[in-house]
């Protein structure tokens, strides 16, 4: 087993050691467009667009319809509903790097479980005649997303 220093050189490690595939590669569509960069359709809301993007390099990722952004280990947090910590220590064993000493440990906000954002409220916009043009999505914690309608679609 590997022994690391400390939490930072342990997720170096692990971003190291971790192919992006094990991580992203159940996404649907994605696609190369760049050195190193890919696009997917978002886990966490379904419009049918790549509007999710990754680095096979840093491991971070990033959803451009408004559902958040973040580490690999953020990611799998989310999508497993563990904490930080939890998605690490499991990643370590899986991957044969021991934890670091548990007097260095990483803070509160990072140990509670990520949460997907639910849906508050949506607002219907139309035009003067009635006709929907675009929707505003309100979710909580409070962030927005707007949704175009096409031909009051």
């Amino acid at each position: 087993m590997i022994q690391t220093t400390g939490w930072q050189s342990y997720k170096d490690e692990l971003i190291n050691r971790i192919n992006w595939r094990d991580v992203y590669g159940h996404l649907t569509g994605i696609r190369e467009y760049g050195d190193e960069r890919y696009s997917a359709q978002c886990p966490f809301h379904s419009d049918g667009e790549n509007s999710f993007a990754f680095s096979n390099k840093t491991m971070k990722w990033k959803c451009f319809a408004g559902c958040g952004s973040g580490s690999m280990f953020d990611f799998i947090g989310r999508v497993e509903g563990k904490s930080h910590i939890e998605v690490l220590t499991q990643l370590g064993e899986k991957y044969g790097i021991a934890k670091p000493d548990t007097n260095n440990t990483l803070s509160g906000e990072q140990n509670a479980p990520l949460k997907a954002k639910s849906v508050v409220a949506e607002y219907v916009y139309t035009d003067e005649v009635g006709k929907p043009k675009h929707k505003e999505i309100r979710y909580e914690p409070k962030t927005f997303r707007q949704e175009r309608y096409i031909d009051g679609e």
